[in-house]
């Protein structure tokens, strides 16, 4: 059996891009489902998926399992470009 390789995204943390009005933002891969909510709080917007603040966001979307959202919102991938 394999041991599983991981890789350290904690240096890619930054917001890209953000248009409010266009409901688009563009993060790197190593930013956490907290700083991204902080990001979009500061418009009164947020990430509709419920993950821990500590969540990469990289390991959310990767996993793209059903939450309880699903049936609301679709997965996870089905919000990015």
């Amino acid at each position: 059996m394999q041991t599983p390789q991981w890789i350290d995204l904690s240096g890619l943390k930054a917001v890209e891009w953000y248009s409010p009005d266009d409901l688009t933002v563009t993060v790197q891969a190593g930013i956490t489902i907290g700083e991204l909510q902080a990001v979009l709080a500061e418009n009164q917007q947020y990430w509709p998926f419920f993950a821990p603040d500590d969540t990469v966001l990289a390991d959310f979307l990767a996993t793209d399992g059903p939450g309880l959202e699903a049936g609301l919102l679709g997965f996870p991938r089905d919000w990015v470009l």
